[in-house]
Parts: C-alpha cells; sequence; structure tokens
C-alpha cells in the first residue's frame, strides 16, 4: 500500500469499523499491572478482541454486523471496573469465596450494559450485553445469542491459550479463532 486512500480501499468500510472500534476501545483496557493479577488487562483485552471478531463473524452476513462487533467489545467493560475499583486503596485482599465471584460474574455484564448505555451505544448492543447476566439456560436470540457464544468462545479460547480449563472447548476450527 503507498497512500491512506489504497489503505481504506483494502480494508473497506467493515475493516475500518473494525480498526477505529479498536483504537478507541484499546486504553479503556489498559489496566496498570496491579496486586490482584497483574496479566489481567492483557488478557481482558485479548477476550475481548476474540468476542468481537467472533460475535462479528457469527453476524457476517447481517446489517448487525458491526453492532455484534461493539457487543463483543464492551461485554466485559464491567468487568474491568470491577477490577480497578479492586486496585484502589485502601482496598484489601479481594475477596477469595466462590459467592464472590459469582456475583461479580453476575454484575459484571449489567454494570457492561449501564456502561453501553452512558456510552449511548445501540440499544441492540446494550439489550445483548444485559442479557449476559441472565442465566444460561434462558431463552435468547439474535444478537444475544451470538454473544453469548462469541462471550464463551473467547473466554475458554483465553484460557486454552494459558493451559488452563477449557482447552477442550477451543480447538482449531473454534469460534474464537481467527
Amino acid at each position: 500500500l503507498t497512500s491512506l486512500e489504497a489503505a481504506v480501499a483494502q480494508l473497506g468500510q467493515r475493516g475500518i469499523h473494525d480498526v477505529v472500534s479498536r483504537a478507541v476501545m484499546a486504553p479503556v483496557f489498559d489496566l496498570k499491572p496491579g496486586r490482584l493479577n497483574p496479566a489481567a488487562g492483557t488478557l481482558l483485552w485479548e477476550q475481548a478482541d476474540g468476542c468481537a471478531r467472533a460475535c462479528a463473524r457469527e453476524c457476517a452476513g447481517a446489517a448487525e454486523r458491526f453492532d455484534a462487533y461493539l457487543a463483543g467489545m464492551v461485554a466485559n467493560t464491567g468487568l474491568i471496573v470491577a477490577l480497578r475499583l479492586l486496585e484502589q486503596p485502601p482496598a484489601g485482599a479481594a475477596p477469595a469465596s466462590l459467592d464472590f465471584h459469582r456475583q461479580l460474574a453476575t454484575l459484571s455484564p449489567r454494570l457492561s450494559a449501564r456502561i453501553a448505555r452512558q456510552w449511548c451505544l445501540p440499544d441492540t448492543v446494550v439489550l445483548a450485553v444485559e442479557s449476559l447476566a441472565e442465566p444460561a439456560d434462558g431463552a435468547v436470540s439474535g444478537l444475544a445469542a451470538a454473544l453469548r457464544r462469541a462471550d464463551r468462545a473467547s473466554k475458554a479460547q483465553v484460557m486454552a491459550d494459558l493451559g488452563g480449563a477449557g482447552s477442550q472447548d477451543a480447538g482449531p476450527d473454534h469460534p474464537a479463532r481467527g
């Protein structure tokens, strides 16, 4: 490529949307290494990127492809806020109880949806992110269903990359790859 015009033509509208979204969201995921998890920001960025790409791929033929990408990108912003709050003094050690982790997992998507609403993202994005707070057996469709699958796949992929639990769900043809 020899010019900006050639680059834009090569990327196309979808590519431009993705590049701009990534550039805008990257600072949000810039968690400074902290005492709770020095790699949290990097891992959450990898998960968000994988989730956004997988969700957009699922909606590739639909008009909501960009909404799908945004939903994947913001799905866990609430967790980032919670981690930042836990790092603030005089916070002690983060509670290690299973109950605390369950509550954090339930409340994070609700906070993410509030953030998406505050950022004036489309209602379809907000509703899809809100659906992550509902029980897994709840009936969802459309973008919400695509986001659930992409979120689960991208989390499994991050875990597989770490060599941890979830690696059985993330083979070479897994939706989080890409």
